[in-house]
């Protein structure tokens, strides 16, 4: 079932990307248009046969980038998304993005430092309580073994 998923949302990206790159190359064309109307060009009979096949190509140029485009997204966010898990929505992305987390490994510099330090102090503390106590504490105390006797076994009585 995975893979039919994938495919639609590939095919979804897809037609996203060509649909986002035909607004972009018709809001060009629009401007362009514009600026011939108020006179910046002038667009002469050959001229606008030659502006009509640049529009022809540039519209082909854009619905193959745009597909290009949709696929490529379409991979990254399906991997993102379904495959790695990763995604947790637009405002932690936005975060991220603008605030990005320090690297682990200025956290665990970070830790490591304080563990020694706290090392540090437990262990000079520990010597001061070793140095405040009586010396007879600290005398080894003799272990003392105890010799256990075995009883012999006991005889039984015939009949």
């Amino acid at each position: 079932m995975g893979g039919v998923k994938k495919s639609v949302y590939i095919f979804l990206c897809s037609l996203l990307g060509v649909l986002l790159f035909l607004v972009l190359q018709r809001i060009v064309v629009l401007c362009y248009l514009i600026l011939v109307s108020y006179g910046a060009f002038h667009l002469t009979s050959g001229g606008y046969l030659e502006f009509m096949a640049i529009d022809d190509i540039t519209l082909l140029l854009a619905m193959l980038c745009g597909s290009w485009y949709g696929i490529w997204l379409g991979n990254y966010w399906y991997e993102l998304v379904y495959e790695k898990g990763q995604w947790r929505g637009s405002l932690h992305h936005a975060r991220n993005y603008l605030f990005p987390p320090k690297p682990a490994y200025q956290d665990f510099k970070a830790r490591v430092e304080e563990v020694k330090h706290q090392l540090a102090e437990d262990l000079s503390q520990a010597e001061d309580l070793v140095r405040e106590m009586p010396k007879e504490i600290l005398k080894p105390v003799p272990i003392r073994r105890v010799a256990r006797k075995k009883s012999a076994p006991t005889k039984r009585k015939s009949v």
